[in-house]
């Protein structure tokens, strides 16, 4: 007797690497990942439209935004104030809520589309591995801590204080830092469920090779930045990384975990104002020799992380492949 096409096998059905796990979901089209990607991007501006427009209205309100007399004032007013300042709670409130929205934007985008469970965007075990969650914090709290020391030892053995004063009032920055330690977990994972498990899988489910996806989502982790050239390879190399560590530990933990660690610690930093400013600098800087060292630790780190995790999640003996459909009661697990 011949099955109902609904209720037939997964084309694939076994051992599937993560960045493939959508081909072995009941039902799985080829155009399920487009249905998926585009429904998602049109929550996602519908939502970050309205959550701008909110919070400019609240800054507005309470005078922390002067738009001006004319169109060109307002557009340069809210040009500056879309900048992030991380010792502006408003600003880091837009800053770092405007990327969280993607996260409930591509859940929404993948349940839209039909692939289900899903759980299948977490990992290969199609759940979040906390126990291998909290072991991968380990390797990245090490190497962020060493991109960051390594320059400030440096510039202290060379004679240069590479921090000023302390700047931003305590009781203001108590209260950046609270939001930075609430919000930047969500903003981390948004992107990392977004760049290397959407797109990924997605790509993965048309594409066998694993690295087509490490190319391509990094190229769109990069463009979703606004930096110069030094700055966006510092994040292109953090963004290959964190791809090939998906593919290589079967799913997110590991990425979400570096991500959190690392954008916490920056936003700290940039909150206390010591470096000077505490709106994120967009430009490197004119001197070529600092600016190479400096991707130059970026790319060192990030390459030392993904051989730690790696080595990691083979000597635990990490499950890195999976696709077969859990019972039917956890297929609606989140």
């Amino acid at each position: 007797m011949t099955l109902p096409r609904a209720q037939q096998p997964p084309a694939e059905y076994g051992a599937l690497p993560y960045h493939r796990l959508f081909r072995g979901l009941a039902g799985f089209r080829a155009w399920r990942p487009v249905v998926a990607i585009v429904v998602a991007a049109a929550i996602y501006l519908a939502a970050s439209t309205i959550f701008v427009l909110v919070i400019v209205m609240v800054a507005m309100a309470t005078g922390e935004l002067d738009m001006g007399t004319t169109i060109e004032e307002a557009n340069e007013a809210l040009l500056r104030f879309v900048e992030l300042d991380a010792a502006s709670p408003l600003k880091l409130v837009l800053a770092l809520g405007s990327v969280i929205l993607m996260l409930p934007s591509a859940l929404l985008g993948q349940l839209a589309a039909g692939l289900r469970p899903l759980g299948v965007r977490h990992s290969v075990a199609f759940r979040i591995r906390w126990r291998w969650f909290l072991v991968s914090m380990v390797p990245a709290f090490v190497t962020i801590g060493l991109g960051l020391a390594i320059p400030i030892v440096l510039s202290l053995a060379f004679g240069v204080v590479p921090f000023g004063p302390f700047t931003t009032d305590p009781v203001l920055f108590a209260v950046c830092a609270v939001l930075v330690l609430v919000l930047t977990p969500f903003q981390a994972a948004a992107e990392e469920y977004v760049f290397r498990g959407l797109f990924a899988q997605a790509i993965g489910s048309w594409v066998r090779y694993a690295w087509v996806g490490w190319i391509v989502t990094t190229a769109l982790f990069v463009a979703g930045h606004v930096y110069d050239a030094w700055g966006l390879l510092s994040v292109g190399a953090f963004g290959l990384g964190a791809a090939i560590v998906a593919s290589r530990t079967g799913g997110l933990e590991a990425g979400i975990a570096v991500h959190t660690v690392n954008n916490i610690s920056g936003f700290l930093i940039l909150a206390s104002g010591v470096q000077g400013t505490t709106v994120n600098p967009t430009d490197a800087g004119p001197d070529v020799a600092a600016n190479l060292f400096t991707v130059g630790v970026a790319i060192a780190t990030t390459a030392l992380w993904v051989y730690w995790v790696d080595r990691l999640a083979k000597r635990r003996g990490l499950i890195t492949t999976g696709g077969m459909l859990p019972p039917p009661t956890a297929l609606d697990q989140v």
